[in-house]
């Protein structure tokens, strides 16, 4: 892990983070079951991260994987979402850029496992009510 990242700033990092676990919950549900039964919920200055299957590699990655439908669905019920924040990250593919072509949008590349060395464009779209860091150029689409 030294060889990767900065054991000593990953310290930090991870007690910063420590100092908000009564208000973090990591879920591992399909998306559709999170939102109706996590989210709907949730107050209204919560912020959601979505981290669906793969558009492109879902099938061979994932177990449960989505066909462009159920990517489309997902679209469909976010975007009816007006109350909470959300994130979302899919990979970089024309089909993803045309469902969220309404959302704005941030690409970034990711550096794989050193044992699968590559890299990949990744897109990360926001909600309309979201704040976005002053950090972060968004792409024009």
């Amino acid at each position: 892990m030294d060889a990767r990242y900065n054991k000593l700033n990953l310290i930090q990092r991870i007690q910063k983070i420590s100092n908000y676990k009564k208000r973090i919950q990591v879920c591992n549900q399909d998306a559709l079951d999170f939102i109706h039964d996590v989210v709907a919920p949730l107050p209204s200055n919560t912020l959601i991260y979505f981290d669906p299957p793969y558009f492109q590699k879902g099938q061979q990655l994932y177990v449960n994987h989505y066909d462009p439908s159920d990517h489309a669905l997902l679209r469909d019920v976010i975007s009816n979402d007006e109350k909470h924040q959300w994130v979302l990250t899919y990979d970089n593919m024309p089909e993803i850029l045309d469902l969220y072509s309404n959302y704005r949008l941030y690409r970034y590349t990711l550096t794989y496992s050193v044992a699968n060395k590559g890299h990949g464009s990744e897109l990360m779209f926001f909600s309309p009510n979201c704040v976005i860091p002053e950090k972060i150029e968004l792409a024009i689409s």
